[in-house]
């Protein structure tokens, strides 16, 4: 009764982007640009999952190289990422 008591305290309280019903949502510009500011400074994203929740523009790209990439689970959820290069 423990265990089970335990396993559904710790599923309460994940951490966004642990699971696929609890990803670190994308929904803005802003939000995409710290992500990629996150990945081209390290923050790999191994394990984790992020979902697109709505359509958007950017232009700037997520890994920067080989080193900082990004390793999780991207969700697209049907959403469109408009990438432009340049300005």
């Amino acid at each position: 009764m423990l265990t089970l008591l335990c396993t559904i305290v710790q599923g309460a309280w994940a951490e966004a982007g642990d699971t696929a019903d609890n990803p670190i949502t994308i929904s803005s510009t802003e939000e995409w640009n710290t992500f990629v500011s996150n990945v081209n400074g390290g923050t790999n994203y191994s394990g984790k999952f992020v979902r697109l929740d709505a359509d958007i523009s950017v232009t700037e790209m997520a890994g920067s190289s080989e080193t900082n990439s990004f390793q999780g689970t991207f969700l697209g959820n049907d959403k469109t990422l408009t990438f432009t290069k340049g300005s």
